[in-house]
């Protein structure tokens, strides 16, 4: 029965690898846990490299379309920048942009792609086996041991970088038994894969193009004459390649606006990298052997614990049949694949870079500047992983020299070591998945207020400071909403002379008193005071959510009739009422006081008082703020903020909310209607109803506010 289904297995020759594909994606997808796989979920991404490119994907989705097709001119307004420069896989983002209004407000799809990326090692490591045994068996565990790569799991923060099936692609590509003639196919696969790795990441492209050019260097080894069709086709691979860099936006920093940022060297690999498990919790975490520097992280490329074992077997196999046997032959045709060693060489020495380190000892240095234009590829310690793959897929290939039963054994106990050893990086992956992100712009204002302007610009912004600026991510995400620019962000690279005039033109805009009429000021609150010019007209400001804002006041018009800023400021006037109930209720039943007239129903009054102390919390002074209130209770509604707009925000001294509210009572009863009483005396209203609203300002619920306030009274009445 075992038989048959082997041979059916064998007789399907995408069997195996897609059932190595499925493996892959439901085990990763276990692992992170299928919520974050959620188109609809962006809560995990919203920080760290994850939030960084969600929200380049985020910004260039809701922005034009443009030339090249990757360009993000709402990131870092206004020096622009990509999503190739985001590392927010082109590739995918073309896909997604295309069918935009199709798609959510919230959405993401860097959770499908981790699946896929692991789907596809497990399929194109068993095409890899497949070179190797025609035992499906054999092909799947060897496919399951690629799946558990260290490196790869170890990248799984960086989502672009976990593409590492094209780097298995390239070495099936090389691997053939058909790699050294020159065919059309071939060629397709190399240019379809050079493509997309310049469609998802710099790196992955430069690894897969040297293993692409010592392809075509095979080829024209064993075929001199047919140099000119293998010419040919390397250029059609690169001009893919090529075509796929230019349009991702990956091109639109030049080296001398800041494409070689410098620092080549010291993002490294180490010598010991492949036997060091010095990255997340390993079983044999964190090694006898120690990085030179942290930077060295970079270089991880740890085999695991499963694989060591297999190449302990077949070391120990490779000896016996050398020493005991003497039947030991190479297998046919090595020495055919000696332009991929010399380039997975070339990639190691690179990986290494200009200080070759073992352990925490540099053992040579060297100018960095023999790398010439490679030094834009400062982490250079990444380069280390094609050799990683090289060396995992040779101790496979050397496993399945054996018999098939000892091969089957053996993989079966090499993968089970590797998942223990890794059980540790496991756990990682399941913490990256419990990030939560509660959005810190609660109020309405960011809802009704940005649409009126052209763009946001965050007072520090990150463009111009490392230290202190606003936090660009919620105003990132809202930007994106509303197709806005915003003059803050993260990428990759970015042009750093643009950058700086642009930060001298902010500098006086901000001198000049924050006048452009097209954009909505996002500040630091105790930045307020800076922002004001100290003559003429100053911008209007106030706090939203813990936010300065700002704006020219010429563009208030705008929307002071659609958002009321200054009520904002205080919960509804249904939540005052409702407090103000339980109140007058204790005070007559619990205390006993006698009523007395108030001459307006409890809501219209309440609302007078609460908008005092909105007045108040917005920055205008005692007098001005009662005279607002009154008015407003008179029938006239005044929504001019007041200036300055950087005064102390916070409620009142007591004794001038009970001053006003004595006022108010005198002007309510100058319009007496009858039948309008409370048990709450001018006093207990001013302190309770400011204590309320107080206790909500803190972030409590309007429950837990009427319970602690009312506490409150109990104690003082002794009760």
């Amino acid at each position: 029965m075992l038989s048959r289904v082997s041979e059916w297995v064998t007789s399907r020759s995408w069997t195996v690898p897609l059932l190595a594909g499925l493996l892959g994606a439901t085990g990763f997808t276990a692992c992170l846990g299928p919520s974050q796989v959620d188109p609809t979920n962006i809560d995990w991404l919203m920080r760290g490299d994850f939030g960084l490119h969600f929200l380049g994907f985020h910004l260039y989705r809701h922005g034009p379309w443009t030339l090249p097709l990757g360009a993000a001119p709402l990131l870092i307004w206004p020096v622009g920048s990509s999503v190739g420069l985001t590392d927010a896989i082109p590739v995918l983002a073309f896909v997604f942009k295309l069918i935009d209004p199709l798609l959510p407000e919230n959405f993401q799809f860097i959770g499908l792609w981790l699946v896929l990326s692991f789907a596809l090692q497990g399929l194109f490591g068993a095409l890899l086996m497949r070179l190797a045994t025609p035992n499906p068996v054999l092909q799947l565990l060897g496919a399951m041991l690629l799946i558990l790569s260290p490196p790869l799991i170890f990248r799984i923060g960086h989502a672009a970088l976990t593409a590492h099936w094209l780097l298995l692609a390239s070495l099936w590509l090389s691997l053939r038994t058909d790699a050294d003639i020159p065919s059309w196919r071939l060629t397709a696969a190399w240019a379809a894969v050079g493509f997309l790795a310049a469609a998802i990441q710099p790196y992955l492209l430069l690894m897969v193009m040297l293993l692409l050019l010592a392809a075509h260097v095979r080829q024209f080894i064993a075929g001199p004459k047919r140099f000119m069709r293998i010419a040919l086709h390397l250029l059609l691979c690169c001009a893919a390649a090529g075509l796929a860099l230019w349009q991702s936006g990956s091109l639109g920093v030049t080296a001398e606006s800041g494409l070689e940022l410098g620092g080549f060297g010291a993002w490294s690999a180490n010598l010991v990298s492949l036997i060091s498990p010095t990255e997340w919790e390993t079983v044999f975490f964190p090694g006898p052997f120690g990085y030179q520097r942290f930077e060295q992280y970079e270089g991880y490329a740890y085999l695991g614990a499963g694989t060591f074992f297999l190449a302990a077997i077949a070391f120990i196999s490779f000896l016996w049949q050398l020493t005991i046997v003497r039947g030991f032959s190479w297998p046919r045709g090595i020495w055919r694949h000696a332009p991929m060693l010399a380039a997975l060489l070339f990639l190691f020495a690179m990986a290494l870079g200009p200080g070759i380190t073992l352990g925490p000892r540099v053992l040579y240095a060297y100018d960095p500047a023999w790398w010439g234009p490679l030094r834009i590829f400062r982490t250079n310690g990444r380069m280390i992983w094609p050799v990683f793959y090289a060396v995992v897929v040779g101790i496979l290939f050397a496993i399945g020299r054996l018999s098939n039963r000892r091969a089957v054994a053996l993989c079966i106990i090499g993968v089970a070591l590797q998942a223990v050893d890794l059980a540790g990086m496991a756990e990682r992956v399941r913490d990256v998945g419990r990030f939560g992100f509660r959005d810190p712009l609660r109020s309405d204002f960011w809802t009704v207020v940005p649409p009126h302007y052209k763009r946001l610009v965050l007072i520090p912004t990150n463009l111009c400071t490392r230290d202190g600026f606003v936090d660009f991510f919620p105003f990132a995400l809202l930007a994106g909403r509303f197709s806005m620019p915003i003059n803050a962000g993260s990428t990759a690279r970015f042009d750093w002379q643009k950058t700086l005039a642009y930060c001298h033109e902010l500098d006086r805009e901000i001198r000049d008193g924050l006048r452009s009429p097209g954009s909505l000021y996002i500040v630091r609150v105790d930045h307020l005071p800076l922002v004001l010019p100290r003559t003429g007209e100053t911008p209007m400001c106030t706090v939203v959510d813990r936010y300065g804002v700002c704006f020219a006041p010429e563009t208030y018009a705008r929307w002071r009739d659609a958002y009321d800023v200054v009520r904002s400021k205080l919960p509804a006037q249904e939540e005052f009422v409702q407090f103000y109930s339980e109140l007058n209720a204790f005070y007559r039943d619990s205390l006993g006081r006698p009523s007395r007239e108030t001459g307006i129903d409890t809501g219209a009054r309440l609302e007078g008082f609460v908008r005092y102390l909105a007045f108040r919390v917005e920055g205008c002074g005692h007098a001005e703020a009662g005279r607002r209130a009154l008015s407003y209770v008179a029938g006239k509604r005044e929504r001019e903020l007041c200036a300055p707009a950087a005064r102390d925000r916070d409620f009142p001294p007591l004794d001038q909310t009970y001053e006003f509210n004595v006022k108010l009572d005198q002007a309510l009863r100058e319009r007496s209607e009858p039948g309008h009483t409370s048990f709450v005396d001018l006093e207990g209203e001013a302190v309770w109803l400011q204590a309320y609203a107080r206790e909500r300002a803190t972030g409590v619920t309007a429950r837990e506010a009427r319970a602690a306030v009312l506490a409150r009274v109990r104690s003082i009445a002794g009760l």
